[in-house]
C-alpha cells in the first residue's frame, strides 16, 4: 500500500496563522519599542508609520511570491529562483542568522520583563544565564514538538 508523502502539509488554521504571524512581528516590536519611542520624541507616531509601512512592503511582496510561486522555501527559494543560486544561498544563511537573533533578543526580553518580578534577573550574570535558560527550553519544546488540538473550537 502506497502512501502519500504529507511533508510541509499545509495544516494551521487562519488563527493559527494570525498567531504565528503576530508572535514573530510583536517580538520585533515590543523589543524595540522604548528605544524608538526614546529616540523618536515627538515624532514617534510618524516614525511608527514608517516602520509600520514597510512592514507592509514586505508583507504585500510575501503575499505577491507566494501566489505567484507557490512552493515551500520561502524568500530563501524566491531569491535563488529569480536571482540565482549564489545570492539565494546568502539570503538562506542571512536568514538563518536572522532567526538566531531573534531568539537571543526575545529571550534577552523575556527577562527583563521577568525583572519586574525577579529584580536579579536585569544584572549580569544572572540576565545571560536566564537568557541561554529559556533558548535551551524552547529548543527542547521545538525537538519534542508541540501539536494544536484539532478539536479546539475557535470562538471567531
Amino acid at each position: 500500500m502506497s502512501e502519500k508523502a504529507t511533508w510541509l502539509k499545509r495544516d494551521l488554521s487562519t488563527p493559527e496563522l494570525l498567531a504565528l504571524g503576530y508572535s514573530d512581528v510583536s517580538s520585533t516590536y515590543y523589543f524595540t519599542l522604548g528605544i524608538v519611542a526614546l529616540n523618536s520624541g515627538p515624532l514617534l507616531p510618524v516614525t511608527m508609520l514608517l516602520g509600520s509601512l514597510s512592514l507592509w512592503l514586505v508583507g504585500l511582496a510575501y503575499a505577491e511570491f507566494g501566489s505567484a510561486i507557490p512552493r515551500t522555501g520561502g524568500a530563501y527559494y524566491y531569491i535563488r529562483r529569480e536571482l540565482g543560486n549564489t545570492l539565494g544561498f546568502i539570503a538562506g544563511w542571512l536568514l538563518s542568522f536572522d532567526q538566531i537573533l531573534m531568539i537571543a533578543y526575545g529571550a534577552l526580553g523575556t527577562v527583563n520583563y521577568l525583572s519586574v518580578v525577579f529584580p536579579p534577573a536585569s544584572r549580569w550574570p544572572m540576565n545571560s544565564v536566564l537568557s541561554v535558560l529559556i533558548i535551551v527550553i524552547v529548543m527542547i519544546i521545538n525537538i519534542l514538538g508541540i501539536k494544536a488540538p484539532r478539536d479546539l473550537t475557535y470562538p471567531y
